[in-house]
């Protein structure tokens, strides 16, 4: 969680203070398993975040069944009070202040135009209504840091829907604590609870 793209905000996982973790089975900051081969199997979850409108609270959940994770309570959010106004996903890369040459990759390392089964990517994007029904996005706008190291690239299937594959080997040299990162963001024009 960050306001200012790092520079005085921001926080990774368990170091962000408020999120209440309440599942027995899916523990925090885990090894994920079945995870996809280049070139071969691929594995994917299924995440989904979602307003509880009778608590306010924001939560997470995991798999086909969406199994609750935990939330984030109403209270240290102002202005999501109501619904969100902007969704983005992709990712990101930290990088420390070394200074060591290292390459820093983001997914398979790959850049989005070898396509399935050899880049990252996000597919059956989803928004949630107010209802929890599940509209699919339809277009989206791409953003991003360092696109000589990562980038992004939309697509779509009948699989997939509209999607995007992204990542990158990363540069030769870190130098900024700040991390880097590819996102696309969904501008809602309703009042949509948001769906990952």
């Amino acid at each position: 969680m960050q306001r200012d793209a790092y520079l005085k905000t921001g926080c990774y996982s368990t170091q962000c203070v408020g999120f209440v973790h309440v599942s027995n089975t899916i523990a925090l900051e885990a090894a994920i398993t079945r995870t996809s081969t280049y070139g071969g199997d691929q594995f994917a979850i299924t995440l989904q975040l979602w307003k509880d409108v009778f608590t306010g609270n924001w939560w997470m959940g995991m798999g086909e069944n969406i199994v609750p994770i935990g939330y984030w309570p109403a209270e240290i959010f102002t202005s999501l009070s109501d619904h969100a106004t902007t969704v983005q996903w992709g990712g990101e890369v930290y990088r420390n202040t070394s200074g060591r040459n290292t390459t820093l990759q983001m997914g398979s390392g790959n850049y989005p135009n070898k396509g399935f089964r050899q880049a990252a990517y996000f597919c059956n994007i989803r928004i949630a209504k107010e209802n929890r029904t599940l509209l699919p996005i339809e277009d989206f706008v791409i953003g991003g840091t360092q696109l000589d190291s990562y980038t992004i690239r939309k697509s779509h299937s009948k699989v997939c829907g509209t999607h995007f594959y992204y990542g990158g080997p990363g540069p030769l040299r870190s130098a900024s604590v700040r991390g880097d990162y590819l996102s696309i963001v969904y501008l809602l024009l309703l009042s949509f609870y948001f769906l990952v």
